[in-house]
């Protein structure tokens, strides 16, 4: 018998009426429950139906409430199953793993690590003792040398390795000057040395004077590096060396105070709504289902400008965002879709 148009919706997909998987024996569905079940889920639309558990609801799916029977077992199912993922926790920032400071903090070490250019900046290594009339190899022995190389470079901050270094080095005037040809120009006279730079390495709480290129190749620093340090203990009182100042300073684009407050009394000045999950102890509140951070971003804008705030103090999208994320616990509720209404209606 030919079938009309109107009758083929109510084929399923095994070519069969759509109730008539309803009426197969059960030895049917024994024998190949595979087949049976995919007939199923293609019939009923969940194509990620299992087959373990299911075969007793299947069988009093005999009119349209049974279906939403179905739906709704299916959706608790699901539920049970997001409950068991891993809770979503919010994104923070990690400071120590952006590149810049990898690369800072390597640089701070003596570590190997990658300049600006790309150019690879090799790690800080212990150079070779020197070869003077002072004897310097003599004095100390290289174990002692590496431990103090170890130290000064894994242990030490920039600021405790600067401030080592002048107490390390000591400064005083210079004993004697040669002239050539007994003319001393008064052009290169400022130009000339004033002071003599003495050397020593600390070991057992005794102070070993050493040369220049012993001092230097034991802790690998630069000589621009120790005068720079003289120069600073030079003008600091008492001879301390006072914290690095770069980038300490506040920045221009910093928002004050008063803006951020702003910020936050717009942000609260919306409703919110408790969770009504007893089992729920994050503590979050939510916002209705219509807003989200551009809208609310908008009406701040908005009110802004009607109460005349400058064009400087209204903060942007991203910095509002990021105030909503890091000093609020709140969230959005969600959309009731159809298939959620449908079976709050049937309940």
């Amino acid at each position: 018998m030919e079938r009309g148009v109107g009758e083929t919706n109510l084929l399923s997909s095994c070519g069969e009426p759509a109730n008539g998987w309803l009426e197969r024996d059960v030895d049917d569905q024994r024998q190949n429950p595979d087949a049976f079940y995919k007939c199923v889920a293609n019939d009923t639309g969940h194509t990620d139906l299992q087959s373990t558990g299911m075969s007793q609801n299947l069988r009093s799916l005999s009119n349209e409430d049974d279906a939403k029977n179905l739906i709704k077992l299916k959706q608790n199912n699901d539920v049970k199953s997001s409950k068991e993922l891993k809770e979503i926790v919010k994104r923070t920032k990690q400071p120590e793993n952006w590149k810049v400071n990898v690369k800072k903090n390597a640089r701070l070490k003596g570590e190997e690590y990658i300049g600006v250019g790309g150019k690879i900046v090799p790690a800080k290594k212990m150079g070779r003792p020197c070869v003077c009339r002072m004897h310097c190899a003599d004095k100390i022995d290289e174990k002692e040398r590496e431990e103090l190389h170890k130290v000064f470079w894994k242990t030490c901050t920039w600021q405790q390795r600067k401030q080592y270094i002048a107490l390390s080095v000591k400064e005083s005037p210079k004993q004697r000057t040669r002239l050539r040809n007994n003319v001393q120009s008064e052009r290169s006279s400022p130009r000339r040395r004033q002071v003599t730079f003495t050397y020593s390495l600390l070991l057992k709480n005794e102070f070993i004077t050493v040369c220049k290129s012993m001092f230097l190749s034991t802790f690998a620093v630069s000589e621009k590096f120790v005068r720079h340090v003289m120069e600073k203990k030079r003008i600091s009182p008492g001879g301390i060396i006072g914290p690095d100042q770069r980038g300490r300073h506040a920045p221009k684009t910093k928002k004050s105070e008063d803006v951020k407050e702003r910020v936050r009394e717009h942000i609260r000045s919306f409703p919110v709504e408790k969770p009504t999950d007893s089992k729920d102890l994050s503590g979050k509140c939510y916002l209705d289902s219509n807003l989200n951070i551009a809208t609310m971003h908008k009406s701040y804008v908005s009110k802004c400008k009607q109460e005349g705030i400058p064009e400087s103090d209204i903060v942007k999208e991203s910095y509002y965002r990021d105030m909503f994320k890091t000093e609020f616990n709140l969230g959005f509720k969600r959309v009731q879709t159809k298939e959620k209404k449908l079976l709050s209606n049937v309940s």
